[in-house]
């Protein structure tokens, strides 16, 4: 009878022992993948739920982010989303690096505006160049500025100086000598607004 409880108390130690290196290799968390820790939900000791026994999904401990694949995310207003499109070309600035402009590219422009304020704007997300002397992080403020329109050769005018008449646009030159008055230049505006890489007049 001893020697038969033995071996029951010895059964009975081993599935304890394997229950326990179960345990314990479950608290050996892997990444999915290479990345950099951006947050940490929870403090040494913290008693967590495991995503394999829960039906919420477990509880989250860190955020990990792929810096090498980022992004920049820009909000524009609904009244000129309608001229930013997919490659556009972009530029943007960060505090980190003064008055330094970094190229980029659009990639998408989010279907769904967001309104702030009773405005709706729209997100818009641009590539970030990897650079081997500009360390940008998650979170970092950017002023963007985004090409929507470009012309070579053009004629570029102060806004101030195209006028209007009945007779259409014009441009007022500089008085003549021998008349003391200025003569209108009929001219052809062509691109306008932010986002011109220039403006295009024709006389």
């Amino acid at each position: 009878a001893s020697r038969a409880g033995a071996a029951a108390s010895e059964k009975k130690g081993r599935a304890s022992y394997v229950s326990a290196a179960k345990h314990l290799k479950d608290c050996v968390i892997y990444a999915p993948r290479d990345g950099v820790v951006t947050a940490r939900n929870v403090e040494e000791g913290t008693i967590i739920t495991s995503s394999t026994g829960s039906a919420t999904g477990g509880t989250t401990i860190l955020t990990l982010g792929d810096t090498t694949q980022m992004y920049c995310l820009t909000q524009v207003d609904e009244n000129d989303i309608g001229s930013v499109v997919t490659g556009q070309h972009a530029t943007f600035t960060v505090q980190s690096y003064g008055d330094r402009t970094f190229d980029s590219v659009v990639r998408k422009v989010y279907p769904q505006g967001v309104v702030v304020s009773n405005v709706t704007y729209f997100t818009v997300e641009m590539s970030v160049p990897q650079l081997p002397d500009a360390a940008f992080r998650p979170g970092m403020t950017t002023d963007v500025e985004i090409l929507t329109q470009e012309k070579d050769d053009a004629l570029v005018l102060p806004v101030e100086a195209v006028r209007e008449s009945g007779e259409g646009f014009y441009v007022l030159m500089e008085p003549a000598k021998s008349t003391g008055r200025g003569t209108k230049n009929p001219t052809k505006p062509g691109m306008k607004g932010p986002g011109a890489a220039a403006k295009q007049a024709t006389a």
